[in-house]
């Protein structure tokens, strides 16, 4: 289903497994609502740390046209 995808999505992300991405999705709903944390939002979800945060953030948030 779509939580499914949602979730394989976010695995994409360097240091995000299934049990991150569900709390994530948990957390913000979306990856759309994941895309358009800060990285301290996202430090705030249990699990998440300073790294795991800052990456997640970079790939949402880079200069990279691909990842638009």
């Amino acid at each position: 289903g779509t939580n499914r995808q949602q979730s394989y999505l976010l695995q994409a992300i360097p240091e995000i497994g299934p049990a991150r991405a569900k709390l994530l999705l948990d957390t913000f709903g979306s990856p759309f609502g994941v895309a358009s944390a800060t990285i301290e939002d996202l430090q705030m979800v249990g699990g998440i740390g300073e790294s795991a945060a800052t990456k997640i953030h970079q790939v949402f948030h880079s200069p990279n046209p691909a990842m638009k």
